[in-house]
């Protein structure tokens, strides 16, 4: 390899000097990048925590409110049932209020046949029960007599009567069931929307971690892509600056090298002459010594 000229020499030290602040420069770029990018991978890393969590929970929340829908709907269906028993009960009540009416009048009746049970049973057990007079005793019978015998004209209608009072306790007992299934439905249709609405709200909060996410992925990228772009020019400069030095290297070595051949010749030479003195017999300086260890 020819020796590089002063000038060449020069220039190539120069072009050195002008890589090495650039190479500092990338290299502290790319650590603060590095940085920027390793915080934004931990910001996004508990988002997505958080996001599976919220996620786990919204389903939750859906199976709660579809189970709290379906016990609504079945609610609903059991009080429509209900209704309809009701209504037909109601018609059945009004065809036996028609035939009460019916018999009261071929029977020219004025009073409820159950009434007039619940006035002599009464009677029977004030007499059974009570201190009272002879007198007093004797006109309750009079009246327990007349009344049976106002209840005796009554027992053909009597049935009657006891199906329409049949009718209104039943009436009754399944507007209480149906009283007591729509409280149920409000209770757990309320519950189904505060489990909507919790669902809905659960949904807003993953749409606003994921948006979140988005962010700190598309900074990941951004910082990546600029993190490979400052690599490739750092690369490029880290090449360039090992040829330049290369140069000088090479020409150092080649330098050393000739200063080593120099050196051993002028060893040679020396050692000949001091070799000649020993033939000769001739007195040896402490620098012929030297020598002479040197070859040793």
């Amino acid at each position: 390899m020819p020796m590089l000229t002063p000038d060449e020499r020069k220039a190539i030290n120069a072009q050195l000097q002008e890589l090495q602040p650039r190479i500092k420069e990338l290299k502290t770029q790319l650590k603060e990048l590095h940085g920027q990018k390793e915080e934004a991978f931990h910001k996004r890393n508990p988002a997505g925590k958080e996001i599976s969590k919220s996620v786990h929970e919204l389903k939750q929340f859906r199976h709660e409110r579809d189970k709290y829908t379906t016990d609504v709907k079945a609610l609903k269906d059991k009080r429509r049932e209900l209704n309809e028993q009701i209504k037909q009960k109601i018609e059945e009540a009004k065809s036996l209020n028609v035939e009460k009416k019916k018999a009261a009048a071929k029977l020219g009746l004025k009073e409820n046949p159950s009434y007039l049970k619940r006035l002599i049973d009464k009677l029977d057990m004030k007499i059974e029960t009570e201190a009272i007079s002879f007198d007093r005793e004797k006109a309750i019978m009079k009246e327990i007599k007349e009344l049976k015998k106002r209840y005796d004209a009554t027992k053909k209608a009597s049935d009657i009567w006891d199906k329409s009072h049949q009718m209104s306790k039943e009436i009754d007992a399944l507007r209480e069931q149906s009283d007591n299934i729509h409280r149920q439905l409000q209770q757990k249709a309320k519950q189904s929307q505060e489990k909507h609405e919790l669902l809905v709200e659960e949904s807003k909060k993953i749409d606003t971690l994921r948006s979140k996410t988005k962010t700190f992925t598309k900074d990941i990228g951004e910082k990546k892509a600029e993190i490979a772009k400052l690599n490739e020019e750092l690369d490029g400069l880290i090449k360039q600056e090992k040829e330049l030095r290369s140069k000088i290297n090479a020409e150092y070595k080649e330098k050393e090298a000739e200063k080593e051949k120099q050196r051993k010749k002028s060893f040679t030479e020396k050692l000949a002459a001091v070799k000649e003195k020993m033939a000769k017999r001739e007195k040896l300086t402490t620098e012929d010594i030297i020598v002479m260890q040197g070859e040793k």
